[in-house]
C-alpha cells in the first residue's frame, strides 16, 4: 500500500505537485516527529511546512538510525524517502508563497 498527497486550491490540483510513496516508511516519518498520515487533507500547505522541515532535518541528522529502519521487504527505504521530501518541500514552499490558501489533498 502507498499514500498519495498533493496540493490544490478549491479542488483544482496543481501540476507537478502530487507524490506517492509506500506506507512501509511511515514509521521513519513518525519517529522523526511528524505523523501526518490520515490527517493532512485540507490543511494549509503553509501551516505544515515547518513540521515537514523539522521532520526532514531530524531524518538528515540521524541517517544511520533511519537507514536501520528500512523495511525488510525492500519496499521503500530511507534514501528514497529523503529524496522524495527533497522534491516535495521546495515545490510546496513555492506554491504556498504564491497561493497562501493552497491546501493538501491525500489519499492513503
Amino acid at each position: 500500500m502507498s499514500w498519495d498527497i498533493g496540493i490544490e486550491v478549491n479542488g483544482v490540483r496543481f501540476e507537478d505537485a502530487s507524490w506517492n510513496y509506500t506506507h512501509n516508511c511511515n514509521p521513519m516519518m513518525r519517529d522523526a516527529g511528524y505523523d501526518w498520515i490520515y490527517h493532512l487533507h485540507g490543511e494549509l500547505v503553509a501551516d505544515t511546512l515547518p513540521k515537514f522541515q523539522a521532520m526532514l532535518e531530524n531524518m538528515e541528522a540521524h541517517h544511520e538510525k533511519y537507514r536501520a529502519m528500512n523495511p525488510e521487504n525492500g519496499w521503500g527505504d530511507y534514501d528514497r524517502l529523503l529524496d522524495l521530501w527533497y522534491r516535495i518541500l521546495p515545490r510546496a514552499k513555492e506554491i504556498a508563497e504564491a497561493v497562501p490558501n493552497a491546501t493538501w489533498w491525500e489519499c492513503s
